[in-house]
Parts: structure tokens; sequence; C-alpha cells
């Protein structure tokens, strides 16, 4: 006999009754990079309409493995509850991170010529209650001069921030997380265990590379700090136009990045999506090794960029994720 499929599910705090856990007909958990929240889909069985709907804003835990062995595999906040029929359904999705905040607000901030990129992103996660899991690699990397946040939300802000570091941004389960992209690390600095999958596992895979680009021109973004105005300069000729995401506080400055960035080179992205039965160890930056293909390209090191997790009384447990090689920077 195969595993069997295990699962909890947690709804403030407390477990669901065995009535709602029997009418389960299907779950979806997707775990996301950057700014793009993880979000959960439950379907239930309300064929007799009889089913009380959770109230939203209530927290969700999902728990996912097989014969017992399960973990976490995230923790949503219902953002949204509704049915339909016949036949009778009852949906309930949730969302990693609940953008309701006043993190979502526009406000203009000046940080101390040398902050760390990890300094400032700690006090906005302490400005809005957040527990802040940042990689210490930040420490190193200064806000250059010319960053300015003006009238841009401390989310975007952060979100930017980190672009600028090299890293990757989420906010979820009450933690604000910045790590360097494709490090395969948690924001402790701590190596995630690599996983192996082996080509006898895998029952779908789809594989996919992107073109290499050289830019002939650059726009970036100058704003005048004294009226707030925003207005771009743009160098070079002809396209594709690489668009830088600073916010310059000078024409020159502005200028002299745009100048650099001519001529360079985006990296190319290799990413291969592979399905097969539910492993809870799949989330997104973890580090998967991939062996037994025959085509030589697809073996070797590879990091987890998005991971979905899906649960029904039909299929059972199963795990679809989307890795990539890690990218090389632009300009090097």
């Amino acid at each position: 006999m195969g595993l069997r499929p295990d699962i909890k599910i947690r709804i403030d705090d407390k477990e669901i009754s065995d009535t709602l856990r029997e009418r389960l007909i299907s779950l979806r958990a997707e775990d996301h990079q950057e700014q793009k929240s993880d979000s959960l889909t439950l379907i239930f069985d309300d064929r007799d309409e009889d089913l009380e709907e959770p109230k939203r804003d209530l927290s969700i835990e999902v728990f996912l493995g097989f014969d017992g062995n399960i973990s976490k595999i995230g923790r949503y906040k219902i953002s949204e509850v509704y049915s339909d029929g016949p036949p009778g359904l009852m949906y309930v999705k949730g969302t990693g991170f609940d953008a309701s905040g006043t993190i979502k607000e526009k406000k203009s901030k000046v940080f101390s010529e040398n902050e760390s990129i990890r300094g400032a992103l700690s006090k906005i996660a302490s400005d809005h209650s957040l527990e802040p899991k940042i990689s210490k690699d930040f420490d190193e990397i200064k806000i250059p001069y010319g960053l300015a946040q003006c009238k841009e939300s401390d989310l975007h802000f952060a979100s930017r921030l980190t672009d600028y570091a090299g890293g990757t941004f989420k906010i979820n389960d009450g933690k604000l997380i910045a790590t360097k992209k494709g490090s395969g690390d948690t924001a402790s600095g701590r190596p995630l265990t690599e996983v192996v999958v082996d080509r006898s596992q895998v029952e779908r895979y789809s594989t996919s590379k992107s073109k290499i680009m050289e830019y002939k021109s650059a726009k970036a973004y100058v704003r005048d700090l004294s009226t707030g105005k925003k207005e771009e300069v743009l160098v070079g000729l002809g396209d594709p136009v690489l668009i830088l995401p600073e916010t310059f506080a000078s024409k020159e400055l502005a200028l002299s990045a745009a100048r650099s960035k001519i001529g360079s080179k985006d990296s190319s992205e290799t990413s291969i999506e592979i399905d097969l039965q539910g492993d809870n160890r799949l989330t997104v930056e973890r580090r998967v090794k991939l062996t037994g293909f025959k085509k030589q390209s697809f073996n070797g090191s590879w990091i987890v960029a998005e991971a979905q997790h899906d649960w029904s009384a039909k299929r059972g447990y199963r795990t679809s994720v989307k890795l990539q090689r890690k990218l090389d920077k632009i300009g090097d």
C-alpha cells in the first residue's frame, strides 16, 4: 500500500470540526517569491447548505504530509468566503499578507547617510509590528545617495530597497522577510536543506529559457524633494530599454546611473516546472538537486521560485514547483 495523504487545518488556532474536515473537496496553497502574496483556496461540499461560513480575517493554518508526518505549509488570513450551487459548494480563500494596513499608505522619509539596507528594513518592520527576518548580507549594503522615499508606501519602498540589494522580499505570517535572491539560505543565513528529486519521482516536467538582451538605452527617474514632482531621463537610443527601479534626488545622479547601464546584459533565465507526489519540504528559496534525467542540463542544483501544494479527496497530495538556476546580475 502507498502512503496515506494527511492534512490538518486550524482556523483561529482551533482544528476544524470533523464535519468540515469530511466535507473538504480540495485545497490549494501557493507559495510565491517577491511581493506577490501567498494564497490559499479551500473548497467544501455544501450540498445540504448547512455549513457555517467562517468569518473573514480569522487566521487559518494548513499542515500537509503523509501517514502522520505533517508540517506547516503556511499561515493565512481569511480574505473571502462565498458559496454557490447547485451543487452546493463553499469557498474559503486566504492570503499570506494582510494588505489593508498602514504599510500601503504613501509617505516621505529620510534615512541617515550611513543607514544599511538591513537597518532601514528593520525600521519598516518595527513601524508595522512585523517581525524582521532580514539577511545579514544587507548589513554591508548602504542605502545609496539619491534613493529617496517620497510619497511612496513603505511596502513599495521596502521592495525597491531589497531589489537594489539583489534580494527577494515578502511579508508573510506577521514577518517581513528579506533574503539574497537565489541564495538558498534562510534570512538568518543558515542554508536550507537541499531536497534531492530523482527523475523517477517526476510525473511531468516543462522547461523554458529566456532570451539574453543587450540594452541600447536606459531610463531613470528623478524626484524633486522640494516639490515632490517626478520626471524621467533617458539616455541611449533604441530598444530594449532598461528601466532603473531607483528614484534619484538629482538629474546628474540619474544620468550617471543610466549611462552606466547602456550595453549591459540581462542574464538568461533557465527554469523547469515539475509535478510530483506531495512534498512539504518544497518551499520558495529551497535548494533542489535534480538527478537521473537523460539531458544532463536538467540535472544539478536549482532554486524553488514558486511552489503549489494541492490536496484533494480524489487525487491525494500533489506538489508542483517552478525551479530556476541562479541568475546573474545586470551589468556583471
